[in-house]
């Protein structure tokens, strides 16, 4: 995490990738998309996704008055 007023906040947070199979999980992403939105009228961005190496990321930018 990293920021000063007047710059924003950027937050990072990364997991491993899992160790053997993952299973389906009924509605899972949802949180995600709900952050996008606060992040969204907040003025800030948030991003997420698979990493290269099979883990997850989640990439969020807050403005910082």
């Amino acid at each position: 995490m990293t920021g000063t007023p007047g710059e924003g906040l950027t937050v990072y947070v990364r997991n491993p990738a899992p160790e053997g199979e993952v299973p389906p999980v009924p509605g899972s992403g949802q949180g995600l998309i709900g952050l996008t939105e606060r992040a969204t009228l907040a003025g800030g961005r948030l991003e997420h996704g698979p990493r290269e190496d099979g883990g997850f990321e989640v990439r969020a930018w807050l403005p910082w008055g």
